[in-house]
């Protein structure tokens, strides 16, 4: 006897109109089992072709992904004689795509992950500049205290300088962070 790769023999024949395929949805995998039968019933109680994908058990226990694709053989009133059946194994196919949606993602995560990085960057530098001008203020304003005899006038410039200065910039940095 003929036997596919999933171990059903094909040239079994059964009564007309008794052949249910219950035997061949039990070869399918359990989490498509369902949707398998479900297409099946929908299109031998219609008389229409059908296409379904899922995972198939092959004679030596493992799964792979087919694409099965049925025809209704008719004669010439239209009624349906038998059912022709093809299975595709793409099962390769199936897995380089989840392969490539996987790659995708993570090729996702990276350029968030860069694009943090660039802002984290881009906020270091607007924020260097104006503390360095608060260094250098604050430096000169040393300076000016520690002169003998010390230059509170020159200080006390340099101060309100500081505080005017970081003001606007605390204004400046605090338009532009909005909270999340």
């Amino acid at each position: 006897a003929r036997r596919s790769w999933a171990g059903v023999d094909s040239t079994k024949v059964e009564p007309r109109g008794t052949r249910q395929f219950a035997s061949h949805v039990e070869l399918f995998h359990p989490d498509d089992r369902a949707a398998v039968k479900a297409v099946f019933q929908k299109s031998f109680a219609r008389g229409e072709p059908l296409q379904h994908k899922g995972r198939l058990c092959r004679k030596d226990g493992e799964y792979r992904w087919i694409d099965s694709r049925f025809e209704p053989l008719r004669d010439e009133d239209g009624t349906i004689l038998r059912w022709y059946g093809v299975n595709f194994d793409i099962d390769d196919q199936v897995r380089a795509q989840e392969s490539l949606r996987l790659a995708d993602e993570r090729l996702a995560r990276a350029l968030r992950a860069a694009s943090l990085s660039e802002l984290s960057v881009s906020i270091a530098h607007e924020l260097n500049q104006p503390l360095q001008a608060v260094v250098s203020n604050a430096g000169a304003f040393q300076r000016w205290l520690d002169a003998d005899p010390p230059n509170f006038d020159h200080a006390s410039r340099v101060a309100k300088k500081i505080i005017k200065k970081n003001k606007k910039n605390i204004r400046h940095f605090s338009g532009q962070v909005r909270p999340a």
